[in-house]
């Protein structure tokens, strides 16, 4: 199983690569995320 993390030479570009992708989804999750309570805030405001 280390070997399969390790990926030889390349490990750094593949990791980096993918905690990168990560971050972004999670920067992604967490503006749609806030706009979303924005918009349901504005709403309950409405009623």
């Amino acid at each position: 199983m280390i070997e399969a993390l390790s990926m030889g030479e390349y490990s750094f570009f593949v990791w980096s690569s993918f905690l990168i992708s990560m971050f972004v989804l999670l920067i992604n999750y967490l503006c749609v995320h806030r706009k979303f309570i924005s918009e349901l805030n504005k709403v309950k405001l409405n009623k």
